[in-house]
């Protein structure tokens, strides 16, 4: 994360300083990915403006869901000639295409265009059992393990009583990207695997996430009904959960939000619950209340903090600085991609969701409008 103080005057002496401080010449802004809004809740005085891009405010529970997914991904793993699994084989490539473009032909139309795009996110639903081979494994089907291991990892990790200990994730292109593969699976060819939700998450559970840190701690050993209590004091320091942002509201802060569909590390129907409930617990209620200081833009496509089937590449500082200094709440963000060259689109602001108008270049951000 960058912190930094930008002067609305210049400041060369000891008068323009007095004068300058006379202005209160400055905003507080705060601008990370991959952190969560801890300056809203904790120093809500502190900052004028925060972007919080793929905000990781349930860290240890996002690590738990890490085990999970590796476990899931682990029992259908082909396994070397020493019986040990190969991560990175339970799905080819051809499979993760496979399961993208099945997401595309049930979602992407909605929003008027296909496109490539599932800006129509929140009406999309799919369940990958579509796909289940009727006989022998080919390019064009999943196995029953495939299925089932994609449906429960999707599903998120779980108590054998079915207490939800992470959120679910959302189905999009993303599944298909260098980004998730890495993340999940990995690219090794042996069974030692690089996968970052091991070669990463693994590492943090043990040293970091469980108290106290357990060095020799197997993660695919991890007990979903008695493990989830030994990350639990560390999540009361670590975790940014908080909704009441009544302060930093009152203070006149504003909070950017922004998420990729596809984030392979934090899932954006987690954050969509999290800015619900800051609507009841710091709105009262009101939608509109809350989108004066808080707005969430979710991007299609986009993997963690960029990339992907995605148009990623947007300017949510300019967006803030407008919203701090001309009063100008963003609707949407102008964004162009580097996956799909020459075309721009508008990321809305939660509730809304970019829809094709029907006529015009649908190259051409002025051919869509934010509805919802």
């Amino acid at each position: 994360m960058r912190l930094w103080r930008r002067p609305q005057a210049s400041v060369r002496s000891r008068p323009a300083l007095q004068f300058a401080l006379d202005r209160a010449a400055s905003h507080g802004y705060s601008y990370g990915c991959s952190s969560g809004p801890t300056g809203a809740q904790r120093y809500p005085l502190e900052f004028d403006g925060i972007v919080a891009g793929s905000p990781g405010f349930r860290l240890s529970a996002a690590n738990i869901a890490q085990a999970w997914d590796t476990r899931e991904y682990m029992s259908i793993a082909p396994k070397d000639e020493a019986g040990h699994p190969i991560l990175s084989r339970a799905f080819s490539q051809q499979d993760l295409n496979l399961v993208a473009n099945a997401v595309l032909a049930a979602c992407d139309a909605r929003d008027g265009i296909e496109d490539g795009v599932i800006n129509a996110w929140q009406q999309c639903r799919f369940d990958p059992k579509v796909l289940s081979c009727q006989g022998d494994k080919t390019d064009s089907c999943l196995t029953a393990g495939q299925v089932q291991a994609m449906s429960r990892a999707f599903a998120g990790p779980e108590s054998s009583d079915g207490e939800k200990l992470y959120s679910d994730w959302p189905y999009d292109t993303g599944v298909a990207g260098a980004d998730w593969r890495m993340w999940k699976l990995g690219k090794s060819p042996t069974s030692q695997s690089d996968a970052n939700n091991i070669v990463l998450g693994a590492r943090s559970l043990q040293y970091y996430f469980m108290t106290p840190p357990a060095p020799n701690f197997d993660p695919l050993k991890f007990d979903f009904d008695k493990d989830p209590a030994r990350v639990a004091d560390t999540a009361k320091l670590n975790d940014a959960t908080g909704t009441y942002l009544a302060s930093f509201a009152a203070h006149g802060g504003k909070l950017l939000l922004f998420q990729g569909l596809s984030d392979p590390v934090f899932s954006a129907n987690d954050l969509v619950r999290w800015y619900k409930q800051v609507v009841e617990v710091t709105g009262g209620g009101d939608l509109e209340a809350t989108r004066r200081f808080v707005r969430m833009f979710i991007i299609p496509g986009m993997t963690h903090c960029g990339d992907g089937q995605a148009f990623d590449d947007f300017d949510p500082l300019a967006a803030i600085e407008g919203w701090i200094n001309q009063d100008k709440a963003p609707d949407s963000l102008a964004a162009g991609s580097k996956a799909f060259p020459g075309k721009h689109q508008p990321i809305c602001a939660y509730p809304t969701q970019a829809a094709y108008d029907g006529k015009g270049n649908p190259d051409e951000i002025a051919s869509y409008s934010c509805r919802g």
